[in-house]
C-alpha cells in the first residue's frame, strides 16, 4: 500500500486520531476559560494559545542551545 498524497480523503482512524488530540486541548482551554464563555469564543481563543504555545516552545528550544559548535564557532584571533 502507498502512502496517501495530500488531497486523499482522510480514513476514520486518522480523523478519530485528530479528534481525540484536539478535543483533549480543547477541553483544557474550556475548562479553563471564564465561565459562560461560548464555543466560538473557545475556539478563538485555542487559537491564540495555541500559536502562544508554539512561540514558547520556539524560544525554550533556542534557549537550551549552549553555544555554537563545530563549524559554526568564530576563530579568535
Amino acid at each position: 500500500m502507498t502512502a496517501p498524497k495530500k488531497t486523499d480523503p482522510l480514513s476514520p482512524a486518522e480523523v478519530e486520531a485528530a479528534a481525540d488530540c484536539f478535543f483533549e486541548l480543547f477541553d483544557v482551554v474550556l475548562s479553563r476559560a471564564p465561565e459562560g464563555t461560548t464555543i466560538e469564543d473557545a475556539l478563538k481563543l485555542c487559537e491564540s494559545i495555541f500559536a502562544y504555545a508554539h512561540k514558547r516552545r520556539a524560544v525554550a528550544k533556542e534557549e537550551g542551545v549552549t553555544a555554537p559548535f563545530g563549524f559554526n564557532k568564530k576563530e579568535e584571533a
